[in-house]
């Protein structure tokens, strides 16, 4: 059985702290809930990437724990943040 849909994507630093991020995953979040019958939205941070940490609580993801040495980095192992999303969260 196929698993759910994914996407991977990642911002650069020259856009940081303006916005950006926060903005454009509400709005990809948004058209997902309002295109799709999806539930929920999942998204997944280096533990280590505060930015990336803080953008998903600005759009209002939940962290709902830490997937310890989830994967495997340049470094060594890391430690993933896992962030959701329902659609009654954007309501």
């Amino acid at each position: 059985m196929p698993g759910p849909p994914r996407s991977d994507t990642g911002c650069t630093r020259c856009t940081g702290g303006r916005g950006y991020a926060t903005e454009a995953l509400l709005g990809v979040a948004r058209w997902v809930f309002e295109t799709t019958e999806m539930r929920r939205i999942e998204l997944r941070a280096d533990l280590a990437n505060t930015a990336s940490l803080r953008v998903a609580e600005k759009a209002g993801f939940v962290r709902e724990g830490v997937l310890r040495a989830a994967e495997l980095g340049e470094d060594g192992p890391l430690d993933i943040v896992v962030f959701g999303l329902l659609r009654k969260d954007l309501s």
